[in-house]
């Protein structure tokens, strides 16, 4: 009779030992999600990074076409002409009355406060999405308040492809000094 308690006794643990051995095995068996994962995770990757080069592609293929048309609408046109980087405010008040395009990079606080007649307000800080509504064929003169914004977006628009583009020195504050015309409000 005590061997039959003890083989109880034993019987009774080893229900528990087994469940906890096949518990175990079933881990090491199936993999985990973080396994799963991992073996997605590069076709994942490579369906995120198709759009974003795709994007890059048009991008640089649209920037491209975009200068080279610019480049050889200067070269037919203006031949050797270089534009200066930085003109007077009565160089540019001569250009503007041969109808230049003015661009006026301040703020709309500052454009309220007094511009050029017919110029066109693209804030500096919005440049960067805007400047393919700019004019390829005309010359392009920017203004700011005092000259430092507008040699930044001269600067800029060259590295796009503008070629007939210049920066005001003194800005604003030459031009009305100078007493050319302006006007104030929207």
């Amino acid at each position: 009779m005590v061997q039959k308690k003890q083989s109880q006794t034993k019987s009774k643990k080893s229900p528990k030992k087994d469940y906890a051995k096949s518990a175990k095995a079933k881990a090491i068996k199936t993999p985990s999600r973080k396994t799963k994962s991992k073996k997605l995770s590069p076709w994942l990757l490579l369906l995120l990074l198709i759009p974003v080069a795709l994007t890059f592609f048009l991008i640089n293929n649209y920037q491209n076409k975009r200068l080279s048309r610019v480049s050889n609408q200067v070269t037919i046109e203006q031949g050797t002409d270089v534009f200066p980087a930085e003109i007077s405010v009565s160089e540019a008040y001569t250009m503007y009355t041969n109808g230049a395009f003015m661009l006026d990079v301040r703020e709309p606080h500052e454009w309220r406060d007094g511009h050029i007649p017919g110029a066109t307000l693209i804030p500096l800080e919005e440049l960067v999405f805007a400047y393919q509504t700019l004019p390829d064929l005309e010359p392009i003169v920017v203004v700011c308040r005092s000259g430092n914004r507008s040699a930044q977006a001269r600067d800029f628009l060259k590295t796009v492809g503008f070629t007939q583009v210049t920066s005001m020195a003194g800005g604003m504050n030459d031009w009305k000094a100078a007493g050319f015309d302006w006007v104030m409000g929207d």
